[in-house]
Order: structure tokens, then sequence, then C-alpha cells
């Protein structure tokens, strides 16, 4: 959106993407095809969308929030990343952003990764990925 000139405003882009990227991803899901959606879900509201992509195809839902509770890292992560394009939020954007705090009652489970290890980090997200029962 940003990138093609469609908008100059990074909510609506972004508004607009999460829709594309809901529909996509039922398309794929009611196909037969696994689907892996990396976004922001900061919100319930986003949260609420893959939950009810989920219900509307059938599909299991694997729950995974990143975080870096080391600040210095994080940082220097988001200060040296590198994308063709829009490359996300810069440091001061980032603690601007709204965050509603995980409920799972609100938002169902989630594992929660910490990604300073980052080999450590993957390999607990595919085995909760790979475990019949995610819970």
């Amino acid at each position: 959106m940003l990138l093609e000139g469609v908008t100059e405003d990074t909510a609506e882009a972004g508004r607009v993407a999460y829709g594309i990227a809901r529909e996509v991803a039922t398309e794929n899901l009611r196909a037969g095809v696994p689907v892996v959606v990396d976004g922001v879900h900061a919100t319930h509201e986003r949260r609420a969308l893959w939950r009810g992509v989920s219900e509307a195809t059938q599909s299991r839902l694997v729950q995974l929030e990143m975080t870096l509770e080391d600040e210095v890292e994080h940082r220097l992560r988001v200060e040296h990343r590198q994308a063709r394009g829009y490359v996300g939020p810069n440091w001061e954007q980032i603690l601007d952003m709204n965050y509603d705090e995980w409920n799972e009652a609100i938002d169902g489970s989630r594992l929660l990764v910490d990604t300073f290890e980052t080999d450590a980090a993957l390999a607990c997200c595919l085995t909760r990925v790979a475990s019949p029962d995610p819970t």
C-alpha cells in the first residue's frame, strides 16, 4: 500500500493490508494450504480477526507471541534492520505503539517466546507448531 503509493497513511495501509491478508489466508486454508501469519497483532481486535479465520475455516490456530526482553538488543535490531521498501516502525514509534496486554479469556492461548537467542526461540516455536495439542 505504502510502496505502491495507494496511501501515505500508515494506519489505513495497515487496515487494508490486514483485510487482504485475512482473505488470502481464508482462501488458502479452505484449499487445505497451511498458513503462517507474521505480523504485529497488538490489539484484541487484531487477534480476534485470526481466531475468526480459524473458526470460519475449521483450521487449527497456533498463536505465538515474540518478545525481546533485552531492550538494548531490541533497539539495535530495530535500528539495524534492512528491507526493500517499508522497514516498519522506528524505535520511537514502537515505544508509542498501543498494545493490549494479552488476556487468554479474550485472546485465547499463546506461547510467549523471547527471541534473544534466535535458534532456541525458533526451536521452541517449531515444537509448539508440531505439537498435536498446542495449548
